[in-house]
């Protein structure tokens, strides 16, 4: 190999290095923001339930770990048991014991809210059973003909987000079954229960598309969307509503944050706000800085738009780009990260998602399809140059 050759192998070396460690780093950060992000909505459901009454003694927080844990299989239900129609005296917590008799391992049982007419349960059921509902079905028929207690069951959801719309369903599923007068386990009809706390995950996900677009009018018009939803909900004065109100914000918070982190703009111009805002969403009730929350919000975005209005990525017009200078040696992902003033990860990831490979594979690519169709007009040392290569070791390693 040549002195020349050898120099080029040793730059590329070293812009391909300068690459993975930055792209490391990214996801190494982005690792973070998703962890911080399950630890906080972990704590905020142990404050829920640890400070609902009905919990006086709840102290173990790796019954609400177990409810995260996303490597086992499990299934959560909520359940009221109407305990008015008991045909004798039952001890308060009767059902939720009868539970806890039932399961054994890592599923747990847990009073949501405890009254003299009514106990709501939320059941984490871990195990490979492949119908829980109706296993769960059978359970309830039989504590009514054990107790005279008639309940209703939630739908099924593997993610402790979805608790307060699995809560919502058994409370109105409740109240119609006792207007109704029923003797037996009921199932929840859709169509007569409505449901404000289904987690608004779509939104979140087109939000996030939003975002990483750089379509700020669309973002700006769904982070209002999301704020009209918690508006309305946060009337509701009851802990359920305001666990499910914190962990959106909270998924908000960190999903703007990690696109921040992925772009040019520098942590030291948004740290405070996104600091400030935490400390709001986790010390105070909503409702009491809900205008300031929401003011950060879209100051956040309007950060981001500010920092990168001189270079709206057009992914079509990146493309075209490569397509033009693949056969430029200098030509390389931290060359168009520069020139499009963000970071060498975040045109990495747009790069990816529009092509479905890597920048340097569809490079190769273009390039390698350009030495075919010169192969059938010329002799092979002719190309060499072209590619900036001094022999035919460097184009066999890529063919």
């Amino acid at each position: 190999m040549s002195s020349s050759d050898s120099g080029n192998h040793d730059y590329l070396f070293q812009i391909e290095h300068a690459f993975q460690k930055k792209t490391a780093q990214n996801q190494i950060l982005s690792v973070k923001l998703g962890n911080y992000r399950s630890i906080i909505q972990n704590t905020l459901l142990i404050d829920f339930i640890t400070s609902d009454f009905a919990n006086e003694a709840f102290g173990d927080s790796a019954i609400i770990d177990q409810l995260f844990d996303c490597g086992v299989e499990k299934e959560l239900y909520t359940v009221y048991v109407d305990t008015s129609c008991s045909i004798e005296q039952l001890p308060e917590r009767h059902a939720q014991d009868y539970f806890k008799k039932v399961f054994s391992g890592k599923s747990c049982c847990i009073v949501l809210e405890l009254k003299p007419d009514y106990i709501v349960l939320l059941i984490n059921y871990v195990g490979n059973d492949q119908k829980k509902t109706d296993i769960m079905q059978k359970l309830l028929n039989t504590y009514y003909e054990e107790t005279g207690c008639p309940s209703v069951i939630s739908h099924s959801s593997s993610s402790p987000l979805d608790i307060p719309a699995l809560y919502n369903e058994v409370m109105q599923a409740g109240l119609l079954m006792c207007q109704s007068s029923a003797t037996t386990t009921a199932p929840i009809s859709l169509a007569a229960v409505s449901n404000q706390y289904f987690y608004p995950q779509q939104q979140l996900e087109q939000l996030n598309k939003a975002l990483y677009k750089r379509n700020f009018a669309e973002a700006n018009l769904l982070i209002s969307d999301l704020f009209d939803s918690i508006n309305s909900l946060s009337l509701n004065i009851s802990k359920m509503p305001l666990f499910f109100i914190h962990c959106v914000l909270i998924d908000m918070l960190v999903n703007i944050s990690d696109i921040l982190n992925k772009t040019s703009v520098k942590y030291d111009t948004y740290a405070q706000l996104v600091t400030e805002t935490l400390y709001f969403i986790r010390s105070y009730p909503y409702t009491e800085k809900k205008e300031k929350i929401q003011t950060n919000f879209f100051r956040l975005i309007k950060i981001y738009e500010q920092k990168t209005s001189n270079n709206i990525l057009v992914p079509a017009q990146i493309i075209q780009e490569i397509n033009e200078n693949a056969l430029d040696s200098n030509f390389s992902i931290a060359f168009l990260a520069d020139q499009y003033h963000t970071s060498i990860s975040y045109m990495s990831n747009l790069i990816k998602n529009e092509l479905g490979q890597s920048f340097s594979d569809y490079r190769w690519t273009l390039r390698l399809n350009r030495a075919k169709q010169l192969l059938t007009l010329v002799q092979l040392p002719v190309i060499f140059p072209i590619f900036c290569w001094r022999s035919s070791n460097r184009l066999s390693e890529h063919f």
